[in-house]
This record gives C-alpha cells, sequence and structure tokens, in this order.
C-alpha cells in the first residue's frame, strides 16, 4: 500500500470507485482507494440497478446522459462485463395529475434530445406483458433507460482506475483521520498510514462515522430497503423496467422472472446505535410484515405475483440523508470531501455528476494551493466546480423529497435528527469503514 497519495478515497461501493476511476481517468495515477472488506460490501451489492435520466434540472439529467454514455462503453474499455441492459424504463400515470406530470416530462425530454413519448395503456402492456391496466391512464416510454449490475459495474470501475495507475486497497479499515490546523494531512488504517492532503468521504452508510474521525457532522441514516426477486416464468428478456408512482412500487426484469420493490410509507431505520463492526457484505432478515403494503400494491399492477414462486426477500440497509438530499462537496475540514446519501437507483444514474462536481472543486483549489497561476489555473476550476455543485444540490426534485419526508413518523424524523447529533458527538468513535 503506498504511503502518500494525492487523494485518498474511503469507500469501495459504486460512488467511491467512480470518484477513483475518474480521477485516474483525468491524470490523478496516484490517487488510492481504501475499503474496510470487499468492494461493493456495503449497499452496492443489494441494490436494484435501476438507471433513469430524466429529471427535473439540467444538471442531473445531462449527468445521467453522461453515465448511460459510459455504460454503453466501459465494458469494451476494461474487459469487463457491467450488466447494462438498455431495454427502455416506463413511468404509469393513474390519475389526471400523473397524465399531467408525464406531458411535462415529454416537454422537458425534448429540450434534451432524450427519445421519451408518451404511450397508451395498451401499449405499455404490449412491451411489459403482466402488467394489469386497470386505472392507467398513459404512460411515458424513454427507451434509452435501463438497469445496470451494480456490483459488476463498481468492479469495472475499479479495473478501469487500475488501468491508469491508481491502487485499490480492500480489506483496509481507516481507523482516523490525521488533521492539522484546520486541514487533512493523512488516513490512518490498520495497515498503516497514508499521507495526503485530500480524502473523499465516500463511505455509503459509514459516512457518518467516518465523517467524525475528521470532526466533521455527515447526517445520515441507514434505512433498511427490502424488493423482492421471484423465479423465471418465460418473461421477455427485454422488458422495459416500469415505476408505478401512485402504488409506490417499481419492476425489472431478471432472467424471465421478475426484480420488485418500492418505498414504503412507513421506512424503517437502522443501526441508529452505531453500525455493528463486521457488518460487511451482509443482509438484513427479510421483513414479510413491512412489505406487505408494497406487496399488495405490486399485485394490483402485476396480478400473476400473487402466484409467483419467490426467491428471496432481498432486505438491506441503504443511507439516505434528512432531506433526501445527496451530500456533495467540500466541508469545514480544508481537504475533507464527502459524497454520501447516493441511496438505491440515484448512485448508478448519478456517477458521472459525482465525479465532476467534486474533481472541479478538488482541482480548483488544488490549483489555489499549488499552482503557479491562480487567474489561469484555479478560477475557471472553481467556478466550473461551485456551478455543478450548486446546480446538482439544487436541481434535486422538491415534490420528491417532500413525498419521501412525509412518510416517515415524527418518532422516525427524530430518530434521523438524533443521530446526526450523534454523528457530531461521536468523533472519538472507530469507524465502520
Amino acid at each position: 500500500m503506498r504511503s502518500s497519495a494525492r487523494a485518498v478515497v474511503i469507500g469501495g461501493g459504486v460512488g467511491g470507485c467512480s470518484i477513483l476511476y475518474w480521477l485516474a481517468r483525468l491524470g490523478w495515477d496516484d490517487a488510492v482507494l481504501v475499503e474496510r472488506a470487499d468492494l461493493t460490501s456495503g449497499s452496492t451489492f443489494h441494490s436494484a440497478g435501476l438507471v433513469g435520466q430524466l429529471r427535473s434540472s439540467l444538471s442531473l439529467t445531462k449527468m445521467m446522459m453522461e453515465s448511460v454514455e459510459l455504460y454503453r462503453t466501459l465494458e469494451a474499455e476494461v474487459g469487463l462485463e457491467t450488466g447494462w441492459r438498455e431495454v427502455g424504463s416506463l413511468r404509469l400515470a393513474s390519475s389526471e395529475e400523473r397524465m399531467e406530470e408525464i406531458a411535462r416530462q415529454a416537454g422537458w425530454a425534448k429540450t434534451f434530445g432524450l427519445p421519451l413519448e408518451l404511450i397508451s395503456p395498451a401499449e405499455a402492456q404490449a412491451m411489459f406483458p403482466p402488467m394489469s391496466i386497470g386505472g392507467v391512464l398513459g404512460a411515458a416510454f424513454l427507451p434509452t433507460d435501463g438497469y445496470i449490475d451494480p456490483s459488476q459495474l463498481t468492479f469495472a470501475l475499479a479495473e478501469g482506475a487500475r488501468r491508469r495507475g491508481a491502487e485499490v486497497n480492500t480489506n483496509t479499515r481507516v481507523t482516523g483521520i490525521r488533521t492539522q490546523h484546520g486541514r487533512v494531512v493523512a488516513v490512518e488504517t490498520d495497515r498503516g498510514e497514508i499521507e495526503t492532503e485530500i480524502v473523499v468521504n465516500a463511505g455509503g452508510m459509514f459516512a457518518g462515522e467516518l465523517g467524525g474521525l475528521a470532526g466533521v457532522t455527515v447526517p445520515v441514516v441507514p434505512m433498511a430497503h427490502e424488493y423482492l426477486v421471484v423465479k423465471p416464468s418465460g418473461l421477455p428478456l427485454d422488458m422495459p423496467t416500469m415505476r408505478d408512482p401512485s402504488l409506490l412500487v417499481y419492476f425489472r426484469g431478471e432472467s424471465g422472472g421478475l426484480v420488485m420493490g418500492g418505498y414504503e410509507r412507513d421506512p424503517a431505520p437502522w443501526g441508529l446505535d452505531g453500525i455493528p463492526a463486521d457488518f460487511n457484505g451482509k443482509l438484513l432478515a427479510e421483513d414479510w410484515d413491512r412489505f406487505e403494503e408494497l406487496m399488495q400494491n405490486a399485485i394490483v399492477r402485476v396480478p400473476e405475483l400473487a402466484d409467483a414462486e419467490v426467491v428471496r426477500l432481498i432486505n438491506g440497509p441503504e443511507a439516505f440523508t434528512p432531506d433526501g438530499e445527496f451530500i456533495l462537496g467540500p466541508s469545514e475540514v480544508r481537504g475533507f470531501w464527502v459524497a454520501a446519501g447516493f441511496w438505491n437507483l440515484r448512485a448508478y444514474a448519478l456517477q458521472f455528476g459525482i465525479f465532476i462536481s467534486l474533481f472541479t472543486l478538488i482541482w480548483g483549489f488544488f490549483a489555489l494551493l499549488f499552482g503557479n497561476s491562480v487567474e489561469a489555473q484555479t478560477i475557471p476550476w472553481l467556478l466550473a466546480g461551485f456551478i455543478f455543485l450548486y446546480l446538482s444540490y439544487t436541481g434535486v426534485q422538491a415534490a420528491f423529497i417532500k413525498n419521501e419526508m412525509s412518510k416517515l413518523t415524527p418518532e422516525q424524523r427524530e430518530a434521523m435528527e438524533n443521530l446526526a447529533k450523534a454523528n457530531a458527538a461521536a468523533n472519538t468513535k472507530a469507524p465502520g469503514m
């Protein structure tokens, strides 16, 4: 393991490996990634991997479109499969308000050149045969969306970074972040120390504990997210993904069967007293009682699920923030950066944008400290970085955030607020990364 690096990325999930890949691709060949266990062993390995491009802001949509472009070429570049399936996506509208929503989305998509089209319920059913069209008024279809294998994507990004000189260290647990005069100077691990002036906390659900080592509050809370995998039943392999926002559920194909999940109105925080030190590559126990609402909703849309043979109910923790937005950018400790809260599918669609925002900011500050010409090297990078960061942060859909937060009970809201306060006071606590 290197004893010094230009940048150290903490976290071997899809977010951390994406940041390392892009740093290496743009010339930072002395960057290092450290991961407490194996790559993908946090939340990445159990995520469903849906990728949707159209969002409510220019910056987010462009980021997602760039990510899809990378998925199309990454396999050929590194020689590893990514599991990218460009099967398209369906978004159903079961009310007049939803119809207005997808009509606006169709107009918005045209400004980006995205081929989104409005289709009838019958046309949607022809694309997704097991669905019932009862109550459906129409749908939006975007043929360039799809889904990806989160673990395969992560390994491909890590391989791309390695080929460009970056170093990936698994089974390397961070034990401290050393600072001097308010800035980062080294990362301490159980395998030795790495001197560095830039640290990126991409620790996922462990980001709060890692932030505490540097005296930085990162308010993330693991929430248990569940989805169902059913046995193959001869369904078309090229079925698009499907979302029914009114029923809170999503679907995608899986080897002739289905994956079904959603976001229930009564979410379950997990690990509020600390994440176990050995929680690596593990799942939580199946919670059929909590999944019941989503299951009943899913059967309304896909009746054959009622008799389908279940392979497994996946239940795993993912990092959420109190307001539903991601945390991206510098902290009050100079050189300590955070990229956290990209729960579930957003991480795969946003991985290009995560890097662009962070890289432009990091490079700007790096040039400010060490560059020969502040005017020539620093100001453009800083301005670009802040613009990307501002647009990314403010581009998250306000309606979506309000909807997600409205699902929390007062007790769960209080738990999230208390955990954020606890993180601030837990600077001496050993991290889980």
